[in-house]
């Protein structure tokens, strides 16, 4: 069987066929059986096999775009059904199902998917080839018409269809909560430290602070864009101090700790705010990877201030990270 290019208005802008995949369940090439005028059943092939007789159609039969997008058309079905009803009637139904996939970077995008049917009787007189290439022609340029028109209606949010890229950091967040505090609402007080002092701790005080991010990524008018609105809080419920360490020195102590925690976040977010990626799981993964690098160096450099200033006790010490954590306070913008 051989399909029938045809002349169409309808043109691939901004993409083009690069290739057909043959994806069907079935190993055999064959598309289906149908009936002899004996009532036996033969098996219908393409000529050329489904990947170069679609392929072959799709490119002369829709003009292509050469400097878009390259596409893989899957074929995910193409069969010929027929049965015998009475003793010489014959039903048969066609069926094909194609999914689009763009090719960035040797990674596959879905695009979408297309399904096209048809039925028919005949009897098994009548010559049948022509007849099924005709319909099979039909079913093959009614879904890549389809996808020419779904790919117009929506590449402005279709993620192959992407141009640029961005990360928008939003202001950071703050609401007035009973349990947490906020790094931009105020600086701690010892009555934010609600939790029990930690029984056999030789420390006075410990406070609880953590930064965390809430990201969503949008394609609109081919535009891929990461919103991170960012949080740096303290948890009062986690935090705590002993009667007797709760002086000016000591909430000093602590306040810096939370101050590291801000200064983190803001090398955090001076990495990633020039970000570039085409798609929402490169730009989503980039920023998860460099968030999860700087929740370590939080860490770190919280475990040095304090390892360096012995919790507060080597006052020198204390004096200069002070000066140190003030001045870059003072010079961190995003």
């Amino acid at each position: 069987m051989d399909l029938v290019p045809k002349n169409n208005s309808e043109k691939c802008v901004d993409f083009y066929l690069a290739e057909v995949v043959d994806d069907r369940r079935s190993e055999e090439a064959a598309l289906g059986s149908i009936y002899k005028p004996n009532l036996q059943k033969t098996k219908v092939v393409f000529q050329d096999g489904p990947e170069k007789s679609i392929g072959d159609y799709i490119r002369k039969s829709f003009r292509q775009d050469t400097k878009g997008v390259p596409v893989q058309v899957r074929i995910d079905e193409c069969s010929i059904t027929e049965n015998l009803w009475g003793s010489r009637e014959i039903k048969g139904e066609m069926k094909l199902v194609i999914t689009v996939f763009s090719i960035k970077q040797e990674k596959l995008i879905k695009i979408c998917e297309a399904r096209s049917n048809t039925t028919y009787e005949r009897s098994p007189e009548n010559e049948i080839e022509s007849q099924l290439s005709a319909e099979m022609s039909k079913l093959v340029n009614s879904a890549f018409v389809f996808v020419i028109r779904n790919i117009d209606k929506n590449k402005g949010v279709i993620e192959a269809f992407v141009k640029e890229s961005y990360v928008e950091i939003l202001p950071f967040y703050q609401a007035e909560d009973p349990d947490t505090l906020y790094y931009q609402s105020r600086k701690v007080n010892w009555d934010d430290f609600k939790a029990a002092p930690r029984a056999g701790s030789q420390y006075g005080a410990a406070i609880f602070t953590n930064f965390a991010i809430d990201t969503k990524i949008t394609i609109k008018d081919r535009v891929l864009t990461a919103y991170v609105r960012p949080k740096v809080l303290m948890d009062k419920n986690m935090s705590w101090a002993r009667t007797a360490a709760k002086t000016i020195d000591g909430l000093r102590h602590e306040q810096l700790h939370f101050d590291i925690t801000y200064l983190v976040m803001m090398e955090f977010l001076n990495k990633i705010k020039d970000f570039k990626a085409d798609t929402v799981d490169d730009l989503g993964s980039m920023i998860h990877f460099e968030y999860l690098e700087y929740y370590r160096k939080m860490n770190k450099v919280q475990e040095r201030y304090d390892s360096e200033t012995r919790h507060s006790l080597y006052l020198n010490q204390q004096i200069l990270w002070e000066n140190k954590i003030n001045e870059q306070l003072k010079t961190t913008r995003l």
